[in-house]
């Protein structure tokens, strides 16, 4: 089975030192996809996917930190239900705000794809620099529902301010995929009512990204994907879409 490594070098003229192993699969029971790394001073934060090789096992979206510039790490902890329920989480995606000097309220926001409810964006946030997160919450709605199609590749950024942007790829029932975008104003208490279609043609909408950004000194987000508005599927074009 895979397994999530990681290595640290205090310089760019220094090797970096022996790897640590970061998860926690004694067993080889699991694999563990996709990680994704952030650091900000002396902390470093780490995301990936967990997928069970066991019967009737689930997938989960796990996460671990370094205080120490990455020569030590903490436990791995499963962010999508900490109380350890059969689940399907895949793809998380990592953002971190540093918002004052230091570590200690580094906001770190985890999104990923949960389908506890269909196939939705779930999302996960702590203001104590990954000590401590607040429970999963949904980020895709319709009308404060679940959103209705194939939803995947969430992309996460953390603009200020408490503002937060999530993008994701749906795909309807016999559509095409299309790209959207969620916020919260408040550091991930609460996020948009309904989603907003981001792309206008009739054509697919691949894979969004999307980066924080500021217009006039206030937080805001830019978001692009691999556009096919012309409905043909051939000679995709690359769009931009700002939200502030």
């Amino acid at each position: 089975t895979r397994d999530i490594f990681a290595a640290a070098a205090p310089d760019a003229a220094t090797a970096p030192t022996a790897s640590i192993r970061i998860d926690a699969d004694t067993t080889g029971v699991r694999e563990s996809d996709f990680p994704v790394l952030l650091v900000n001073e002396t902390n470093a934060y780490l995301v990936w996917q967990d997928v069970s090789t066991a019967a009737n096992g689930g997938s989960d979206a796990m996460f671990a930190r370094s205080v120490n510039g990455g020569a030590t790490w903490g436990a791995e902890r499963i962010i999508d239900d900490p109380a350890n329920e059969v689940s399907s989480s895949f793809s998380p995606a990592l953002a971190v705000d540093p918002r004052a000097a230091g570590t200690a309220d580094d906001l770190v926001a985890i999104a990923w794809e949960d389908r506890r409810q269909g196939t939705q964006i779930f999302a996960s946030v702590s203001g104590d620099g990954g000590a401590t997160f607040a429970a999963a919450l949904r980020v895709s709605s319709e009308a404060g529902d679940p959103v209705v199609g194939q939803i995947s590749v969430p992309q996460i950024a953390a603009a200020g301010g408490g503002v937060l942007a999530v993008v994701y790829q749906n795909q309807p029932a016999n559509g095409r995929p299309h790209a959207y975008l969620a916020t919260s104003i408040d550091s991930g208490v609460t996020w948009t009512f309904t989603e907003a279609r981001s792309d206008a043609g009739a054509g697919a909408a691949l894979v969004p990204q999307v980066v924080a950004s500021l217009v006039t000194n206030l937080p805001a987000a830019v978001m692009s994907w691999t556009d096919f508005r012309a409905g043909t599927q051939i000679n995709g074009d690359i769009y931009v879409a700002l939200s502030h």
